[in-house]
């Protein structure tokens, strides 16, 4: 049951509340005039966003003192990503895909770390 909580829940988090912050956002600004690239670079920092805050949450509920110390700078990291997915790498399924499964795999192990006794 635990590994269903681990595997499911960030999968969730990240695709639900992203979905959901991504629709409201989206919905105070006028979209006639951005462009696909514009339109991808907003989804890539809100999706991020919603798992930094994710990280942040789970992050130092539980975590081993010595685990800690060298995970804490991956809380970060969806920003980073965000970052160099708007400013690098040109928009594409891959790069949307790569960000998806990072961001994803991230938050599940901080949710074991979370999860762990």
């Amino acid at each position: 049951m635990k590994w269903i909580v681990i595997i499911i829940v960030p999968v969730l988090v990240y695709v639900g509340l992203g979905w959901i912050a991504s629709d409201i956002y989206f919905s105070f600004i006028d979209t006639s005039d951005i462009t696909i690239r514009d339109y991808e670079n907003a989804r890539f920092w809100i999706y991020n966003i919603i798992a930094c805050i994710y990280l942040l949450i789970t992050g130092p509920s539980r975590c081993d003192p010595d685990v800690e110390d060298w995970i804490d700078g991956f809380r970060f990291l969806p920003i980073g990503l965000a970052y160099l997915m708007t400013s690098i790498i040109p928009v594409s399924l891959g790069a949307t895909l790569l960000n998806f499964l990072i961001c994803v795999i991230e938050m599940m192990i901080y949710t074991f770390l979370a999860f762990d006794d």
